[in-house]
């Protein structure tokens, strides 16, 4: 079935926590996005972190996809995430994800 927000918000409170592994930082904030943005799980995987491609405002995420299952025109389209502040927000918990990991977010 669907999640709703208080399962969302419970899988967010249960597992991060301090110290919690990157990996599972990676999967509750997915699971976050897909759920804010209306994702699929091939949408995420092929999000870049390259800050062309994955822009980070004071009131949204903007994440550029490629390629999605509901791009008939494969122009590649613009998922905008509002930021709702708080410790469940998506923007939040994706900033949180991008420093603990350290990624580069300029292509080298």
């Amino acid at each position: 079935g669907v999640a709703t927000p208080d399962e969302i918000t419970q899988l967010v409170e249960f597992h991060l926590q301090a110290g919690v592994p990157l990996l599972t930082r990676m999967i509750v904030t997915c699971a976050v996005l897909a759920f804010a943005g209306l994702l699929r799980y091939d949408d995420l995987s092929h999000i870049l972190v390259h800050r062309e491609l994955l822009h980070i405002y004071s009131d949204r995420a903007e994440i550029y996809l490629f390629r999605s299952k509901t791009d008939q025109y494969c122009k590649g389209e613009i998922v905008t995430i509002g930021r709702i502040g708080g410790p469940h927000c998506p923007v939040s918990l994706l900033e949180a994800l991008l420093h603990a990991g350290e990624y580069k977010r300029d292509p080298a």
